[in-house]
C-alpha cells in the first residue's frame, strides 16, 4: 500500500512476469486476484498495475480483468552531461 496525496490509499504491482510456456493457463489471472486480495487485506482501496507502453498483450490482459486506462508515465535517460549540468544548476 502507497501513501499518497489522495487519502484514499492504494497498492500498486509494478513487475508482473509469467513465463511464456505458462501463458494462457490461468496463472496471471490467479497472480493478480493474489494481489487484489493482498491489497484489500492491507486496506487499500483500488489496485494501480504497472506495464509497458509497447506491451499490448499486457494492456489487454489486465482490461480483460477490469483494469481501466490510467495514467502515462515519462521517462528520460540520464547521462553525465545531464548530472553535470544540474550540479552547476544548484
Amino acid at each position: 500500500v502507497v501513501p499518497a496525496i489522495d487519502p484514499t490509499p492504494y497498492a500498486e504491482v509494478t513487475d508482473l512476469f509469467v513465463a511464456e510456456d505458462a501463458r494462457r493457463r490461468g496463472v496471471g489471472t490467479a497472480l493478480v486476484r493474489h494481489c487484489e486480495n493482498l491489497a484489500r487485506t492491507r486496506g487499500a482501496a483500488n489496485l494501480v498495475l504497472l506495464t509497458g507502453h509497447a506491451n499490448p498483450d499486457a494492456q489487454a490482459f489486465y482490461r480483460r480483468l477490469g483494469y481501466a486506462d490510467y495514467a502515462l508515465a515519462f521517462r528520460k535517460r540520464l547521462t553525465s552531461e545531464d548530472a553535470a549540468a544540474a550540479r552547476r544548476r544548484s
